[in-house]
């Protein structure tokens, strides 16, 4: 999904509850598609 200032999809199959992931400007990713993400620690935000 493209917010403007970037893309943001849900990842499940990671933890109790699918993450939300925001990348840096528009990418298009359909349902199934391969991802890898790599993310800093100290850019982890827990709600």
């Amino acid at each position: 999904m493209f917010w403007g200032d970037g893309t943001r999809f849900s990842v499940g199959g990671v933890g109790k509850a699918p993450i939300i992931v925001k990348g840096s400007g528009r990418q298009l990713f359909r349902p199934g598609d391969t991802a890898h993400l790599r993310v800093a620690a100290e850019a982890f935000l827990s709600l």
